[in-house]
């Protein structure tokens, strides 16, 4: 596979440990059998970052010890721990994947998985043949890239994890050919700026898929859920979090302003009745606007 440098976007040498911006002198190492490339102005906030999301997701139960655990979702969550958010995840999944498969032919077969955590649905998708990016800047063996050390090697095979933040990707304009963002793209702070960049790796026909993310019609009701979501950490697990990472959301709004170099599809997943009065709901009870979800596919005007 091919690298660039993050910051110049310049092509590296090959090392011994790892590969070479000359122009910038940086040298990208190999952490964890995990290609890395953290810049070294990044790091401090990288690690800053980490040390709150990794005790914030320890608290809420996830990651596992059991690697039947990931291969089973997003249908079964053997932990029991978020069985009704798996439910939710499963319905997007298959949404996307009822759309991929129609935009599917031989030349698609590249897919890199944005903010893949884990690395669920780059191991779905690599059981369907597609060769995978699985990218994140978190190595944690049970809730991060590090789960892949754990699988065995026909789970790992197709799957190329890779050590990066979403906004210094270290990869060659038009080197794939489709991009996931699964439930990661609102931890952007410039969602605008990520997407734009994102775009810019895609191939001819390309496509950039965007799941799992809030939406909302009115920014001060994404503010609103942010401010709420810094309360119940705060009350609940005693963390007090920065705006780096408070997360962020979309707004249809937003997403407009990417036109006309872009077509936007947007797809419903079948969530259920309950799911379709919650904005009814809400309005008779004068709460906030609950967030939408669904599954957005982007891809260039050509």
């Amino acid at each position: 596979m091919e690298f660039v440098c993050p910051s110049c976007k310049n092509n590296l040498t090959t090392q011994r440990q790892g590969w070479l911006c000359t122009q910038e002198s940086i040298l990208f190492e190999i952490e964890n059998a995990i290609p890395s490339f953290i810049l070294p102005s990044r790091k401090s906030a990288v690690e800053k970052f980490l040390l709150t999301y990794q005790e914030t997701r320890r608290r809420e139960g996830w990651g596992n010890t059991d690697v039947e655990y990931y291969r089973a979702l997003p249908y079964h969550d053997q932990s029991g721990n978020h069985k009704r958010l798996w439910r939710t995840r499963s319905r997007t999944f298959d949404c996307f994947i009822e759309h991929l498969q129609t935009r599917r032919a031989n030349s698609h077969r590249r897919i890199l998985d944005i903010g893949a955590g884990d690395g669920w649905i780059s191991f779905q998708l690599a059981k369907r043949g597609f060769e995978m990016i699985a990218l994140d800047i978190n190595m944690d063996p049970l809730d991060g890239l590090g789960v892949l050390s754990r699988m065995q090697a026909s789970d790992r095979a197709n799957i190329t994890p890779v050590r990066a933040e979403f906004d210094y990707l270290p990869f060659p304009p038009s080197s794939v050919d489709i991009i996931v963002f699964n439930s990661s793209l609102h931890y952007s702070r410039d969602i605008l700026q990520t997407l734009r960049k994102s775009m810019a790796l895609l191939r001819e026909h390309g496509v950039l898929y965007t799941l799992d993310s809030p939406i909302y019609r009115n920014a001060e009701s994404g503010k609103m859920m942010i401010q709420e979501r810094r309360e119940k950490l705060q009350e609940q697990y005693s963390i007090t979090i920065g705006d780096e990472f408070a997360g962020n959301f979309l707004t249809f709004g937003l997403l407009d302003q990417i036109q006309p170099n872009y077509r936007i599809e947007y797809l419903t997943p079948h969530y259920g009745f309950t799911w379709k009065v919650r904005p009814l709901i809400a309005a008779a009870l004068k709460r906030r606007e609950p967030a939408t979800f669904k599954v957005i596919a982007i891809s260039a005007n050509r």
